[in-house]
């Protein structure tokens, strides 16, 4: 740990580099714990469940994934149709992902 903490407070870049990260990861949080608390109101899960939290962050997870996938699109210039149709692609397959649940979702197979 000392490795990486010395750099980190011998330069003031890396500082404010590490407090950029920090904040960004704070509003993060704030925006999956507030979607969270209301998948809860909703549903009238309990204070300690733990299924709006999965929700929540699942479809953070999903939203930032589709956002990097249209900014990609955009910075490469591809076509606007069939970039929205990739990302109605990529979105359909992340829903039906959730909707499915993980249960089956990069499990090995058996010895054939």
């Amino acid at each position: 740990m000392a490795g990486i903490a010395r750099p980190i407070a011998g330069s003031q870049a890396l500082q404010r580099r590490e407090e950029l990260i920090f904040t960004r990861q704070t509003a993060a949080l704030r925006q999956t714990a507030a979607l969270a608390g209301l998948l809860a109101a909703e549903t009238g899960a309990g204070e300690d469940d733990v299924e709006p939290w999965i929700a929540a962050n699942a479809m953070m997870g999903m939203h930032r994934r589709l956002a990097a996938a249209t900014r990609s699109g955009i910075l490469r210039e591809m076509d606007p149709q069939r970039l929205a149709r990739e990302i109605d692609s990529q979105a359909e397959r992340a829903l039906n992902l959730l909707a499915d649940g993980l249960g089956s979702y990069a499990v090995k197979a058996g010895p054939a």
